[in-house]
């Protein structure tokens, strides 16, 4: 015997919209994670490399424009290093799934 009554129904519903926003979260949580990290290892770049920006002009990093570079991702990774949600697992994630 089914419980297809309105209420199971519209519960039903909001469980399917509960799981998609907490997917959608989770990809953004992972998406997010990875362009941190991507700072990160620009931070790293040597002196003398080359950044191409608007319409192919480009500019050699070193000395004072590498500085700069280095303080620009800094402040950009401070100011967006955390989300300003974290996700809680109930039964914690299974394998590859955690966010860091």
């Amino acid at each position: 015997m089914s419980d297809d009554t309105p209420e199971t129904e519209a519960s039903n519903e909001s469980l399917v919209e509960v799981h998609e926003v907490a997917l959608a979260l989770r990809h953004v949580a992972m998406w997010h994670a990875t362009k941190i990290k991507a700072c990160e290892e620009m931070l790293g770049i040597p002196p003398g490399t080359e950044a191409s920006f608007e319409e192919g002009k480009t500019i050699v990093l070193e000395k004072d424009t590498l500085l700069a570079y280095q303080i620009g991702l800094t402040t950009a990774m401070l100011e967006f290093a955390k989300l300003p949600f974290v996700l809680e697992y109930e039964e914690g994630p299974s394998e590859g799934e955690g966010v860091h």
